[in-house]
């Protein structure tokens, strides 16, 4: 297991956003709650994943880092309705 903090924009670490490399997963933690694990291709979220607009923001670009493309939170919920991303409310 590999962990480390997200970066900045200008490249400067940010403090309890993190990523996480565990045995061909990516799992993206803020603080202590599990926002998206990237697994075989397939997104899962959890429970916090809209928490706040920080929470929102390093998902984005944890999204587009692993999986590329361009999400916002509408695409965001687009990609749940529709099936894309997997919505785990149990995942804290």
């Amino acid at each position: 297991m590999l962990v480390s903090n997200m970066r900045s924009l200008k490249g400067n670490p940010v403090p309890n956003q993190y990523i996480i490399y565990d045995n061909g997963d990516v799992i993206f933690q803020s603080y202590r709650s599990t926002i998206a694990i990237v697994s075989d291709n397939k997104v899962i979220l959890g429970c916090d994943w809209d928490y706040s607009r920080t929470t929102m923001k390093y998902l984005k670009m944890f999204l587009e880092s692993t999986i590329g493309g361009y999400w916002n939170k509408s695409e965001i919920l687009n990609a749940i309705k529709n099936g894309l991303f997997e919505y785990n409310p149990s995942l804290k």
